[in-house]
């Protein structure tokens, strides 16, 4: 009797197990809230304007801002990502308009805002743990917390 339910019940959580996709990025993934920007051009302004989350999940990254249009009218900036040892690449950045993504051309700088400097962008890994993290580019230094 008891092995009539055992298939359908090992069965269903298979199921279940099966369509949650695993962290492939470790620490890394999940959203995080910044908690400062540093510019190392010290012309430029250090002060945080507004909420800026990082969303990291599989290979692509959010750039979220809830009080800023950001990214040309949207407050959406969508990003490829790999991470190489203790050093993190944003290959490709995408805005999103309507219902299209579309690549952002090399050279854009007024998502200077939000961190991210260029179209293409390299940050080394200063500090990733479950709660905090430190980024640092040739144009930034990023702190964030995990929300």
């Amino acid at each position: 009797m008891r092995t009539k339910y055992l298939l359908p019940c090992l069965l269903a959580i298979l199921a279940f197990v099966a369509c949650d996709k695993m962290p492939e990025n470790g620490d890394l993934d999940g959203q995080w809230q910044m908690t400062s920007i540093k510019h190392r051009n010290h012309d430029a302004p250090s002060a945080l304007k507004g909420k800026v989350y990082w969303s990291f999940q599989l290979k692509l990254l959010s750039i979220y801002t809830p009080d800023d249009l950001h990214n040309q009218g949207t407050n959406y900036t969508f990003c490829r990502f790999q991470v190489k040892g203790d050093s993190l690449h944003i290959t490709k950045s995408y805005v999103h308009s309507m219902n299209t993504d579309l690549e952002m051309e090399d050279g854009v700088t007024y998502l200077d805002v939000v961190g991210l400097h260029n179209n293409r962008e390299s940050y080394a890994i200063q500090t990733l743990t479950d709660s905090r993290m430190v980024l640092r580019s040739d144009y930034h230094e990023l702190e964030f917390r995990k929300w």
